[in-house]
């Protein structure tokens, strides 16, 4: 059973379609519209396989959500989405929180059903492979590569790598 999506976005329009988008693919989902009770499942759940969160929220940004993802959940896929795209934002997403992926929106249903299904997809197979081969676990560094060939081969342009 896969782990997770972690979705967060104040926007209650955005997480009821997501959800029931990315419900309807088959991927389990845990959503909410506040950053803080996203902080405080990572804090206290298993590690989901990725977590998707929108920038400009009250309370904390998105980068902070996914900034605590990094540390408590380093093999999750982090996918940030913003309306108001800005170099600076994106400099921080990749410098503090280590951004898989950048989306702007609107985001398409079909895009982010995409990229996560194949992310979890991708993210089974090195641990099949190691088990049977004995290998050590995955670091972040392998699993960010993974996804950022994961990206390109789907046609998502978010992270270079």
């Amino acid at each position: 059973m896969l782990r997770p999506i972690v979705l967060v976005d104040d926007e209650p329009l955005v997480v009821s379609s997501w959800t029931r988008v990315l419900r309807a693919a088959g991927l389990p989902i845990w959503s909410t519209t506040s950053p803080l009770a996203a902080v405080k499942y990572l804090r206290t759940e298993a590690a989901p396989i990725a977590v998707v969160s929108d920038q400009h929220m009250p309370d904390i940004c998105g980068l902070e959500v996914l900034a605590e993802a990094q540390k408590r959940a380093p093999s999750a896929a982090r996918l940030l989405t913003t309306g108001n795209p800005s170099m600076k934002v994106l400099a921080d997403a990749i410098n503090r929180s280590h951004i898989h992926f950048y989306l702007e929106k609107p985001v398409s249903a079909r895009q982010l059903v995409e990229l996560l299904e194949g992310f979890a997809r991708q993210r089974e197979r090195p641990l099949r492979a190691q088990v049977v081969r004995g290998d050590a676990p995955v670091v972040g560094d392998e699993l960010f590569d993974a996804v950022v060939s994961l990206g390109h081969t789907l046609g998502i342009r978010g992270l270079k790598g």
